[in-house]
């Protein structure tokens, strides 16, 4: 090494901390060894770069060629869909506190009027089965339904509230039956719902004095991030029973926490969570997804957008590696993010294929690519009518012909499912495992569920089947 040029020596310097940074975005490596090996190789100038950071955290791009690129699909080359599965059809005390006895979203989908502001039918489901999810052969039904039509797995909303008045899950009557029963039969993570709870639905809750609005919410039930270190590893053990459940989804041998939204509260408790899964032979570790607000950077094109839908964009598009970073040698808490499938305001078409994955010459080199690494999102449709005055619903993807919001989700899942599948493979780096998160299962008050309904029957469902036996069938084009 003493032989090496100046500049030589640099350049493996920075090579050396660009895989430690690596690695450590995967997950490979434990807390005290990506610090140990940090210390030593990176030095502290370039680990406060911007740029880097951004590099290893959310999107991170590579150069090859086309040839790399395989046409035939496999359906291990597929991407596993994941459907967000809303488990609060059941009675909680939770929501008798807050809303009356036995209150659950079916009771504001079927007090809702029948058509939103546009005279467009809100979706029910099929046979008007208004079902309660603590039953066998609802969980059932929803595990033969997610195989029949492709759908992989599910993210399940999951709460948990610090709370010394009302401490531990909650809506989670569902999830203890499926730990005895083991439905539904699918694979499955939890999608931590960390924020505290409002009210800015129609009317008010049980106890408000005054109804809640849009910018002026009353709080159903707070958060709070002053966590001993024994309620966190009651937290834990709870979720432990889970985590080795072998049918929760695993990335690098570790269990995937996803947490719906970022809070830098929620820091502390998330390397208390990953200390205590390292160290648990059971556990091995614990991987970490990141949801930010935002379209996956390369399925939608931003720079169409009009003056008034940027600046909607630069208002409501979350950079999360620009947010509350840690300290240069400890990174970014997450090993992935996850562009959540919302009905973003200035999404106003279909999820498109990028242009440098498209249709490429495979007889000469491609242009530079760049492949985010962000897990892209894809929402059916918006209607939450339910929870709003009819005149103040927020409506996306909702049209008087249901078949053109099928066609625009289907477009969409296909979009998605394809770049992960073959756009992938064009990228430096191609993840162990590869997924696309799709909202929702059974959002059914805000109009988004995959399930069968009055209005779009098995459209959504039939869209990922068709979409995924298209990409096996043409390949990679």
């Amino acid at each position: 090494m003493a032989s090496l040029s100046k500049s030589g020596g640099c350049f493996l310097m920075i090579v050396s901390c660009w895989v430690v940074l690596w690695m450590q975005t995967l997950g490979h490596w434990s807390q005290q060894q990506q610090q140990q090996q940090q210390q030593q190789d990176c030095p502290p100038q370039l680990l406060q770069q911007n740029t880097l950071r951004k590099m290893f955290s959310v999107p991170q791009r590579g150069q090859v060629h086309s040839s790399q690129r395989s046409l035939v699909v496999r359906p291990s080359d597929l991407p596993l869909v994941l459907a967000i599965y809303f488990p609060q059809f059941h009675p909680d005390p939770i929501n008798d506190r807050n809303w009356g006895t036995n209150f659950t979203d079916w009771t504001s989908l079927r007090a809702a009027p029948t058509v939103n502001k546009l005279g467009v039918p809100l979706p029910h489901p099929l046979d008007h089965d208004y079902y309660d999810l603590r039953q066998h052969r609802v969980r059932q039904r929803q595990g033969q339904q997610a195989r029949e039509y492709g759908v992989d797995g599910f993210v399940v909303h999951h709460y948990w509230f610090y709370d010394p008045q009302h401490p531990g899950p909650n809506l989670h009557a569902p999830v203890e039956r499926l730990l005895q029963d083991g439905e539904p039969a699918v694979p499955f993570l939890f999608n931590w719902c960390a924020a505290s709870w409002t009210s800015v639905w129609t009317g008010q809750a049980v106890g408000q004095t005054k109804a809640g609005t849009l910018n002026n919410p009353g709080v159903l039930q707070s958060q709070y991030w002053n966590a001993s270190d024994v309620m966190i590893q009651e937290h834990y053990q709870w979720l432990r029973r889970f985590w080795i459940h072998k049918r929760y989804i695993r990335v690098g041998g570790h269990p995937v926490l996803m947490m719906y939204q970022w809070f830098p509260e929620s820091v502390p408790i998330l390397k208390r969570f990953r200390e205590l899964a390292t160290a648990d032979p059971a556990v091995g570790g614990l991987t970490i997804w990141m949801s930010r607000s935002g379209t996956h950077p390369d399925l939608y094109d931003i720079s169409k957008l009009d003056d008034k839908f940027k600046g909607v964009w630069k208002r409501k598009s979350q950079q999360l590696e620009l947010l509350h970073p840690q300290s240069s040698v400890e990174g970014p808490i997450w090993n992935s993010t996850v562009a959540y499938p919302y009905p973003n305001p200035w999404v106003t078409q279909a999820l498109e294929i990028p242009g440098w994955c498209r249709n490429l010459d495979e007889s000469s080199a491609s242009p530079p690519i760049w492949a985010s690494l962000e897990i892209p999102g894809v929402v059916t449709s918006f209607d939450n009518t339910p929870r709003r005055q009819a005149d103040k619903a927020v409506l996306w993807n909702v049209d008087k012909d249901p078949q053109k919001v099928v066609k625009r989700f289907r477009d969409s899942i296909h979009a998605a499912v394809y770049y992960e599948t073959c756009c992938r493979q064009l990228s430096v780096y191609v993840p162990p495992q590869k997924f696309v998160v799709v909202n929702a299962w059974n959002e059914w008050a805000e109009g988004m569920a995959l399930e069968p309904s009055t209005t779009y029957r098995t459209g959504f469902l039939e869209a990922i089947r068709d979409v995924k036996a298209r990409i096996l069938k043409e390949g990679c084009r």
